[in-house]
């Protein structure tokens, strides 16, 4: 739906409620993990008018010191700091590490986003799930490759 199209939601709606929140406070959206796919992320998050400005974390200095350089964000000085900086935690780390992280963000009350897989095991997720309905929080899995025009192109 382009911009033109948000005035014609009916303001009560569901999505027209959400988006009218966007538009008034935009969503302050963290970044966990600095390697390619976070990389990825902070460059497509910048893009979106509906979320504020994005911050990041990586344990790793060198990744920290790249991604800073090239988008002019300093980086949060660990997770607990990024968590409380945010709305929403995009958990972009190695599969090992998304329970963990994940818990850490909903715990602290914060909506988080993981890139596929949700966890390193079936027990991992249904916590995930669990803590998510628990505290009203929203955990969402990234699955953007469904949308990858390659990808698109092969299927049709």
């Amino acid at each position: 739906m382009g911009a033109e199209g948000l005035t014609k939601l009916r303001p009560t709606s569901p999505t027209g409620l959400l988006l009218r929140a966007f538009m008034e406070s935009p969503l302050r959206i963290g970044v966990l993990g600095a390697v390619h796919l976070g990389r990825i992320h902070v460059q497509q998050l910048r893009e979106v008018p509906a979320f504020g400005t994005v911050a990041f974390f990586d344990p790793h200095p060198e990744k920290r010191a790249a991604l800073e350089a090239e988008f002019g964000i300093p980086p949060a000085k660990d997770i607990a700091e990024l968590i409380a900086q945010c709305d929403v935690i995009d958990v972009v780390t190695p599969t090992l590490a998304h329970h963990a992280c994940a818990m850490q963000a909903l715990e602290a009350g914060r909506h988080v986003f993981i890139e596929k897989p949700i966890a390193h095991t079936l027990d991992e997720a249904r916590q995930l799930a669990a803590t998510a309905t628990r505290t009203g929080l929203k955990v969402q899995v990234g699955h953007v490759e469904r949308f990858n025009p390659a990808l698109l192109a092969a299927q049709g």
